[in-house]
């Protein structure tokens, strides 16, 4: 298990517009952290312990303020077990390709079962609250995924206060919305993923921007699932996934960070999980 803070950004921060975009040749044209080299030269441990986040939300929005507990750690730590009994498996069946050669619409499923396990309440593909004003169902963004604590259920607007609302069920804005990004360095063929860097830069200014600008979502984040050759590569490229971030003016938080062994079979010995806070802005 491995938990890290990131070093502040080299960039001048500036706020985030959108015209902004990514420079994606950025992770192209940084050298490499091999297997050989010291990847926590400009790291410092990190134990990410419970949090407490307390927002102070204008009246006029009408959203009450709240004292709500997360723990960003619990989420990660349920990512890497169920992600390691993943790899046990692939071992055990002597499969060709493991679950690394899998793409992102794929791997969804993996991570909320492994959420799910854990005792979350996981609720996929959900509107954002301020996209629940449309009318049909059909419309509007939505979120990769929203957790409840304790398998409780999630407030339905619609149902809100009457006799269909189920019992005990959690607020829009106490929930936490997650965002997913997962990328891998080689493709299942074994050659290298050309595009590796576009995969995990593109969603900066989608992913981290609408979340921070939700009125009603006050807990959030991006789960990055890297696929590499090993740890210092992925340890590497996040150190400036967040530099882009604040380099941009984005309200990303400190991370947490686990870190899973995985046979070699396409050339990714590691998967990273790496949960990022999205404050409000």
């Amino acid at each position: 298990m491995l938990s890290i803070e990131l070093p502040p950004p080299k960039t001048t921060r500036k706020r985030a517009t959108a015209d902004d975009e990514p420079d994606a040749g950025t992770l192209a044209n940084c050298p490499r952290a091999g297997p050989q080299q010291n990847t926590t030269d400009n790291l410092s441990a990190l134990n990410p312990g419970r949090f407490c986040l307390k927002l102070q939300i204008p009246a006029t929005r009408g959203i009450q303020c709240a004292l709500v507990f997360w723990d960003i750690s619990d989420i990660v730590d349920a990512v890497e077990v169920g992600l390691s009994e993943r790899a046990r498996a692939d071992d055990a069946e002597q499969t060709i390709r493991g679950f690394d050669a899998s793409d992102e619409i794929s791997l969804h499923p993996l991570i909320q079962n492994a959420l799910k396990s854990a005792g979350f309440g996981v609720f996929p593909e959900q509107r954002f609250p301020s996209d629940r004003r449309k009318r049909r169902k059909s419309e509007g963004r939505r979120c990769d995924i929203v957790l409840t604590p304790n398998n409780r259920p999630l407030t339905q607007p619609d149902v809100e206060n009457t006799l269909f609302e189920p019992k005990n069920a959690v607020n829009l804005s106490d929930a936490y919305w997650l965002e997913i990004k997962t990328t891998a360095q080689f493709t299942p063929e074994s050659e290298p993923n050309p595009r590796y860097t576009a995969e995990l830069m593109q969603p900066v200014r989608r992913d981290v921007s609408k979340l921070a600008k939700d009125d009603a979502i006050l807990h959030a984040g991006v789960l990055l699932l890297l696929l590499c050759a090993d740890s210092g590569i992925a340890l590497h490229d996040l150190a400036i996934w967040r530099d882009q971030c604040l380099a941009k003016g984005y309200s990303i938080g400190a991370p947490a960070i686990r870190s899973v062994p995985i046979a070699d079979r396409i050339g990714h010995t590691c998967a990273t999980i790496a949960l990022f806070p999205v404050h409000h802005l």
